[in-house]
C-alpha cells in the first residue's frame, strides 16, 4: 500500500497515526501537488475523509482476522513430526 501524505494536512496526520496504530505495512510518500492526502493500493485510489476512514476500518478488521488465524498455527518438524 502506498500512502501519499500532503504536508500540513490534518487528515494526512490522522492516516499516518492510524496506519502506525494498526501496524499496517505501507510506504509513505510526501506530496505537495494534491488537494489532500490519499491512499493507493495497486490500481485502487482512496480519497476523501469518509472513504479513507471506511477503507482504514476495513483494513484494520482484515489485519485482525489475519493475525488471529496466524496466531493459531502450529509448525510441525518434518524430520520428526513433532509440533513446535
Amino acid at each position: 500500500m502506498l500512502y501519499l501524505h500532503k504536508k500540513n494536512d490534518e487528515l494526512g496526520q490522522t492516516i499516518k497515526d492510524y496506519l502506525s496504530e494498526i501496524s499496517a505495512d505501507h510506504k509513505q510518500v510526501d506530496i505537495d501537488d494534491a488537494e489532500e492526502s490519499f491512499i493507493r493500493e495497486n490500481d485502487r485510489v482512496v480519497k476523501g475523509e469518509i472513504n479513507i476512514y471506511k477503507y482504514l476500518d476495513a483494513l484494520k478488521r482484515k489485519l485482525e482476522d489475519e493475525r488471529l488465524l496466524s496466531a493459531d498455527v502450529c509448525i510441525m518438524n518434518p524430520r520428526d513430526g513433532k509440533m513446535g
